[in-house]
Formats: C-alpha cells, structure tokens, sequence
C-alpha cells in the first residue's frame, strides 16, 4: 500500500491491541510540592503577526484561557514594525507606533512580554542578504547604533511600564545562524555582550536568555562553539540567566548544511520537501538536554538554567501529523518528560502561517499553530488547555501519567496519555497534492501501539463526595481536524 486506506480511519487497527497500566498512588504523597510546569510560555511569534485580526483574536483567547507566563514576541524590529528609521545624513529616529499596541495588548491580560532582540532593522545593513520570513537575519554594521536603539526602546517602555519593565524577559539574537556561516561566531559574541550591557543597564532586574544554539548542529559541529560562548562570559561578565536552545524533533545527519538551509528557508522546489526527517529518538528533546547538561558540566555550570525558544515535532510547515490528536500527545509527553530538566519551554506558535500566495489549500495544512490560520482550535490548544489545570503539588508521575492536587488536597488532577511516535518506514516527507492531503488518513504515519487502558488506585482521599471532571482529546472530540475530515473536508468551517 502506498497510503493507508480511507476504511482505516473509520475502523482504526489499534482498536485490536490493548495494554493496561495500573497506578497506585498516595494522595498525602508529595513529590514536589511547588510543580511549575515548564510550559509556561506562549510564542505569539512576529509581532507584525499582530496586525492580522485573527492572530490577535487568538492571542487574546490564549492569554485568558491558558495560565502562562510568558508571551513569546520576536521581529519586533522588522522593518513592517517601523521602528528605526535613519534620514538621508544618516541621523537615527524612531517611532513605536506599532510595537505599542503589541505589547499593551499582553500587558493589558497580566501575561509578561519576553522579547527577542534581533531581526535587525534594514536600515542598520548595507548589504541585505539574508530575509528569513519578512525579517533581516543579519547582524548589525555599527553596535552603536544598535545600542543606542536599545536604550531608546528601553527608555521608552520604562517611562509607560515603570518597573513592571523589570519582569520582562528578554532573549538576544540566535548564535545558532553563525553554523549557516550567516557570521562570524566572533561577530555574534561582541553583538551579544552589546546586547546583554544594554539590557543590563536599562533594566537591570530583567531575565536575559542566550545563546541559542541549534541542539541537533551541536552533535554534529561539537560542543565548542557552546565552551566558547561560556568562557567568552565568564571573562566579559556577561553570563545569561538562562541558555537558551532550539530543539527540533528531527534528524540533520546526512544533509549537508548549506542544502539544510535551503530547506529550511524553502527555496524553490525545497517548499514542498520537509527540511530534515524526524528523530528516531521518542526522547529527542531530553537527550538533548542531558547532552547540553554534560557540556555546562565542564565549565561547572550544570545549574544554568535551560529554555527552549524554538522546538517542534517538526521543523516542516507542511507535516499533516501537526493538526491531529498526534501533536497533544506529543506535547504533553515532551513538556511531562523534561518537566525537571528543562526551566522554560516555550510554546509552539499560536497560529498557523497563512500561505501567502499560494491557491487552493486546504483548511488543515499540517502548520505548526495552536490554531488554524482562520483561527479554528486544533487538538494542540486543548493539550495546552490541560496541562494548565494541573495543580502545583506532584503526586507521581511517569511514561502515560501525572497526578497532582492543590496543598488541602481538596482536588486531584489527573493526566493520562499515550504517546506514539512517528513510523518511519511510512512517514512521507514532500507535500502531498490537494486532494490527497484532504482524504489520507494522516494517523497511518505514526506507530500502531495500541489502546492503552489504564487502572488507577488512590488511597488516602479524605472521606465525602466528590465530583468527576473528564476532559478527552481523542479523534472522537477535542480534534477540530477529525470533526473536519468526518464532515467530508470542506473548504470552509
């Protein structure tokens, strides 16, 4: 068979495996008694995103809906934000026009801004090269330039913010393009401590993540390029409080770099190809992070807390797995298995891309949002939805489950879930046409594990009654993706 049948979908092979899991757990027992969640972050993504009203529709619901911390914003000085600006003697102004509302918008719903600085205005390059997504991927020409538009934006959200500005999170630009040869590791660090003073000076109470390098180019460049970031801080003092990381779900042994980057940016006929294959690691991310943990060993640094900016199943905007009932078992098996390791995770972006364009694509695309492009919830949402009712006091915890409660211990929470990776023997790695991507059952590329039945035992609950809340993401409801196929796909919702 080259795809699996359409009957498959009404009649699901897994329905013929079962596994049982017994649980038995100790409400009085405590684990951890003050369990924060290290998904409590959300990745609006480009902030001139904000400027599509669906977009903003769909902030504005995550932000009441999900218990974040953290709204993730990056581009906030591309050139559609209009920002800087230089007269024709080379004279600097700037204007903040459209950046205000963005940030009054996640401040307005007591969510914290954490702002990437980088995406350099086309006015600080002379030779504009490299345009990733409508943004500048480019270091600047003149660091003084660029730090006096730091200060001037710092100094002009002190003077709305107060020191409420002092919560603010902010990530400085990613290393991780010096591996494409975009620049100089050497450039990168002189851009970096510029960067890190400016925000030291102005706010100095603020949280400052850096690095970010690419976890899987790590293993396969070696881990210099992360020593070298270290000492270069520890002798400049300029340690971030956090190492900030990208971690994809995917393997890049085998391509070389420069077609990787092609793939990645998706030049010509490599827009409908994914950029690299998934990991065959159902653990990827946490075995990146022990790997980056051995690394800080080194410099007897193990304590430097870890986030992760940029990370996914799949780097590929066109994997149809991401709008099934696939992706919630992923997340929720991801951010469950580095719930220890990993300080902040940052969320998959809110929205889905909209192809700009492009004729004829369907409703569900198989893009990396939270939400459709015209802003239909997908089974993702409700794996974030869930994950934030879990309470602060860790009752147990492994592979499929996670039992919390409130300190009275009054409620209990309980998550199941049953993570099953990809099927590489079938996995299909191009964009499919229209009308395949619309009929295919897209569950056929992951690993048939069967049903998993689980039997929970609590003891120890304090007598009286109780009431039972059920929350499901399964293909039978929580999956906007399966109602759709189940209507017959149409092309509107």
């Amino acid at each position: 068979l080259k795809y699996a049948f359409r009957e498959e979908m009404n009649e699901p092979l897994h329905k013929k495996l079962e596994e049982t899991k017994t649980i038995r757990a100790e409400i009085s027992h405590a684990l951890q008694t003050d369990l924060k969640l290290s998904c409590k972050a959300v990745c609006f993504g480009y902030a001139s995103n904000y400027y599509r009203s669906v977009n903003r529709q769909n902030l504005i619901r995550v932000m009441e809906e999900i218990e974040s911390s953290y709204v993730f914003v990056n581009g906030v000085f591309d050139d559609a934000m209009s920002v800087y600006h230089e007269e024709a003697n080379g004279k600097p102004w700037y204007q903040f026009t459209y950046l205000d509302p963005v940030l009054e918008e996640i401040c307005s719903h007591d969510a914290v801004p954490w702002i990437e600085l980088g995406r350099i205005p086309g006015d600080l390059i002379a030779d504009k090269k490299n345009i990733f997504q409508g943004g500048y991927v480019q270091l600047p020409d003149d660091l003084n330039k660029w730090k006096k538009l730091l200060e001037v934006t710092f100094c002009h959200y002190r003077e709305m913010y107060g020191e409420e500005i002092s919560k603010w999170k902010f990530s400085v630009f990613p290393a991780l393009y010096a591996a494409y040869g975009i620049f100089t590791m050497d450039s990168w660090l002189a851009f970096y401590e510029c960067t890190f003073r400016a925000i030291r000076k102005n706010i100095p109470g603020a949280c400052i993540t850096g690095g970010t390098f690419d976890t899987v180019m790590l293993r396969q460049d070696g881990e210099d390029v992360v020593l070298q970031f270290l000492d270069y801080c520890t002798l400049h003092d300029c340690m971030p409080d956090e190492l900030s990381l990208q971690s994809f779900t995917v393997d890049y042994s085998g391509i070389p770099r420069k077609e990787l980057e092609e793939n990645i940016q998706g030049k010509d006929e490599n827009y409908f190809m994914e950029p690299a294959p998934p990991s065959k690691d159902r653990h990827k991310l946490r075995s990146d992070g022990l790997f980056i943990k051995e690394i800080l060993a080194k410099r007897n640094m193990g304590k430097l807390p870890l986030s992760i900016l940029y990370w996914d199943a799949s780097m590929w905007s066109n994997d149809l797995g991401s709008d099934t009932c696939y992706k919630s078992a992923y997340l929720v098996h991801t951010i469950m298995d580095n719930r220890e390791l990993i300080t902040f995770l940052n969320s998959t972006q809110i929205t889905d891309f909209y192809p700009e364009g492009r004729k004829n694509v369907p409703l569900f695309r198989g893009n990396q949002g939270m939400f459709t492009a015209q802003g239909i919830p997908k089974a993702a949402y409700y794996a974030y939805i869930l994950l934030s009712k879990m309470g602060p006091v860790l009752i147990d915890q492994e592979e499929g489950y996670c039992i919390t409660t409130d300190p009275d211990r009054q409620k209990v929470q309980i998550l199941l879930y049953h993570y099953c990776h990809y099927n590489l023997d079938v996995h299909i790695g191009k964009e499919l046409p229209r009308q395949e991507q619309m009929t295919i059952d897209r569950y056929y590329f992951f690993e048939d594990q069967g049903m998993m039945n689980f039997q929970l035992y609590l003891s120890g609950l304090q007598a009286g009654r109780y009431r039972v809340e059920r929350y499901t993401i399964s293909r039978d409801g929580g999956s906007s993706y399966d109602y759709w196929r189940r209507i017959g796909a149409p092309d509107k919702l």
